[in-house]
């Protein structure tokens, strides 16, 4: 019994790493930003904003295509299906304020995208 549950465990500690290095190997789709890490310990938390006006970088949600928007963490076809159909959009917060996304999942997914015309 103990040697069928160790297995058991090994099995699924083994899926986890294949999962985990599948994800890694995923590829981010052209225009969204890198998720770094900082071995820095004195840089405790995200930059200050500066007084430069922000670079636009992310996927623009007027104009990309599914599988770009498919991309993005944590987005699913019902997402980007809805995102579409709401198109043009003024701002990135009427996603919010049309209920196509949760404020949470906005708030995940503002880094990653724009909205230009």
């Amino acid at each position: 019994m103990v040697l069928r549950n160790v297995g058991r465990f090994v099995l699924a500690a083994a899926a986890i790493c294949i999962w985990s290095a599948d994800l890694l190997a995923q590829k981010v789709p052209s225009g969204v930003p890198a998720q770094t890490t900082t071995n820095n310990p004195t840089q405790t938390g995200p930059r200050a904003p500066s007084n430069a006006p922000a670079a636009q970088t992310g996927v623009n949600i007027n104009t990309a295509s599914s599988e770009d928007l498919l991309k993005l963490p944590g987005m699913t076809s019902q997402r980007v299906t809805a995102i579409m159909r709401g198109r043009p959009y003024a701002s990135v917060d009427e996603l919010n304020t049309r209920k196509i996304l949760k404020p949470a999942t906005l708030d995940r997914l503002r880094p990653y995208i724009v909205v230009s015309q």
